[in-house]
């Protein structure tokens, strides 16, 4: 018991994962004893989901302090952060319509009988749908867990306490008490995923047999390739067009904070780690990074993105629901705001792949799976997230110092 108390979160959830695998294959239908287990993991995981999602999209837009602020470095820190996010789950839903997870085992076809049934989407158009997404009681939207409604109603009480300046800094401080302890609860419930993801694996190995495990190789081919792409070919990019360094140096440059990202699987504490990176190898202004890099730990989760984006199409896949421009383009939105509003704890991305499928109309089925495999990817992910910050950081310290050449020089 007391090596067991020493384990890492990862090392304990791997452990139960591969545990509740055996107990499916030797025990069959006799392994399904355990799903009231993780029914309990996964109504205790959509508890916390309403309040996380809110607090911490509300505190992470109000680190933005002032108008003034998000005028200047804020839109373009904010605007790369968006439009890497839609490239990222973009990418993500091409890996997995490329790769197809879900689509050619019978076992994990047979998941959708047994869950409940997802409603369509192909009869709704795009227009429609975008209404839909806008509150007209927010307080009904999450009693209902309509969290694309929630999402909306949190970005507008993000930027009215923003747009209320000194007068909105007691209630910005409720937000991010507010958010802290969402962060604790999702991070007490995390540590029951070891034993929830056990008794899931083993329900679902038992009732649907080992075939599914191809598909999971799937989905993590998928989610890796996803990571490929952004880390060797969109950050390199944006590197060469619009900076004054070369990829390669950029790289070297950020390879010590990298590695600690790999080894701590967190953003938030790699900070430190950034921040060294942007003062001592970039000789960048703190100013600058100073804003950049904590909002970036706070809301830029491009590794996040991707595999939102592969997990929709995923859980598609094995429900039977058609892939429409609808489903695409609440996947995106979904894609950027949920990962933005992702909590830098342990186990948040297992929250928020419940609250994607939760959204999208999906029940629960595939949790395990990518409980399973979190950990094996999180490194991954956290990898592309603060290599994500310090291009952000990178690209507008540069069109700040452009800025101001060009204004010593006109006048």
């Amino acid at each position: 018991m007391s090596w067991w108390k020493k384990q890492k979160l990862y090392v304990k959830i791997l452990i139960g994962a591969i545990l509740g695998i055996i107990i499916g294959i030797v025990g069959k239908d006799h392994a399904t004893v355990l799903a009231p287990i993780g029914e309990i993991f996964i109504r205790l995981l959509q508890t916390i989901i309403v309040p996380l999602v809110f607090f911490s999209l509300v505190a992470g837009i109000s680190q933005l302090e002032s108008m003034e602020k998000l005028k200047t470095i804020g839109l373009k820190t904010i605007g790369f952060y968006g439009v890497t996010a839609f490239f990222a789950t973009l990418i993500g839903v091409g890996m997995a319509l490329l790769l197809q997870p879900g689509k050619n085992s019978g076992a994990m076809s047979g998941a959708a009988s047994k869950a409940q049934t997802v409603e369509s989407k192909t009869d709704f158009s795009f227009i429609e749908n975008l209404i839909q997404w806008v509150p007209s009681n927010p307080i009904a939207a999450m009693a209902e867990g309509n969290m694309l409604q929630i999402i909306i109603f949190s970005i507008i009480t993000g930027l009215a306490l923003i747009s209320l300046g000194e007068r909105g800094k007691s209630l910005v401080t409720i937000f991010q008490k507010g958010s802290d302890l969402s962060i604790r609860m999702a991070e007490l419930v995390v540590t029951l995923a070891p034993y929830g993801v056990l008794a899931l694996m083993a329900n679902v190995t038992g009732s649907f047999g080992s075939d599914f495990l191809m598909e999971a190789l799937r989905y993590v081919i998928a989610d890796l390739g996803g990571l490929a792409v952004i880390m060797l070919v969109v950050y390199p990019a944006l590197i060469l067009l619009l900076t004054r360094t070369s990829p390669l140096n950029f790289y070297r440059q950020c390879s010590s904070a990298m590695l600690v990202a790999a080894s701590t699987t967190s953003s938030g504490a790699t900070l430190p780690a950034t921040m060294e990176v942007a003062r001592d190898e970039m000789k960048l202004p703190e100013r600058i990074y100073g804003f950049t890099l904590p909002l970036g730990a706070t809301v830029n989760m491009n590794g996040m993105s991707v595999v939102l984006g592969v997990i929709a199409v995923f859980a598609a896949n094995v429900h039977g629901t058609p892939i429409t421009i609808a489903f695409l383009a609440t996947t995106i939105f979904l894609g950027i705001f949920l990962a933005a509003g992702t909590a830098g704890a342990k186990g948040a991305d297992i929250v928020m792949a419940s609250v994607l499928l939760t959204t999208l109309g999906f029940p629960l089925t595939l949790l395990p799976v990518i409980a399973a495999l979190s950990p094996l990817l999180d490194m991954g992910h956290t990898v592309c997230n603060i290599t994500g910050d310090l291009v952000a950081t990178r690209l507008v310290a540069d069109s700040e110092e452009a800025k101001y050449n060009a204004v010593a020089t006109s006048s």
